[in-house]
């Protein structure tokens, strides 16, 4: 997770950006957070999917997650949604109710990040993602959740805040732990 937030920092979405958070929904949900150029903590990455979040009040999935039960990664992960709904995600028609319940948690997850790390952007990705649609319905949730608090709409264009990954041609992953490695090994 750190090492694809580092690419991102360094030659995509958050390209020159030092304090941002890079989240994916896919398998589960993991983030890692961007303070100065460097992932928080540094020997490994933050926990974030494990997060509890009041409930939306239209869900009563159990949850999926083996240690919490409904937990974000619980509620919200590629598997709960095939789970809650009998299908896969990508299999989900884009005006399913199953989409506006996703956004909602991880729109709380976003939210719990802006109150506590302050990003200056928020990328999501992980193949939940590949319905598009979903970015626009997390920042719908988003605005109703935050309630301009800490997000004036004067200081935050919530289409640039929350973004979709920028390396999409290659493995970030991959980009993020060979930039590691060059700070680390000597020339």
């Amino acid at each position: 997770m750190n090492c694809a937030a580092i690419a991102e920092g360094l030659y995509g979405a958050a390209k020159d950006n030092k304090h941002f958070c890079y989240m994916t929904v896919g398998t589960g949900i993991g983030a890692s957070i961007i303070y100065d150029g460097k992932a928080l903590p540094v020997d490994a990455h933050s926990e974030i999917g494990h997060m509890r979040v009041k409930r939306h009040p239209d869900d009563n999935f159990q949850g999926r997650c083996p240690y919490h039960g409904d937990c974000v990664e619980g509620l919200a992960c590629g598997p709960a949604i095939q789970d809650r709904w009998g299908i896969p995600a990508h299999e989900l028609p884009q005006d399913h109710p199953g989409w506006m319940i996703e956004a909602y948690y991880i729109a709380a997850i976003c939210n719990n990040l802006i109150y506590t790390a302050r990003p200056k952007k928020i990328i999501l990705g992980g193949g939940v993602f590949q319905n598009k649609s979903l970015y626009q319905l997390v920042r719908m949730e988003l605005k109703g959740m935050m309630r301009n608090y800490a997000l004036q709409a004067t200081e935050i264009d919530l289409d640039e805040f929350i973004s979709e990954p920028g390396l999409t041609h290659c493995a970030p992953g991959l980009v993020g732990a060979l930039e590691i490695a060059k700070t680390i090994i000597p020339a």
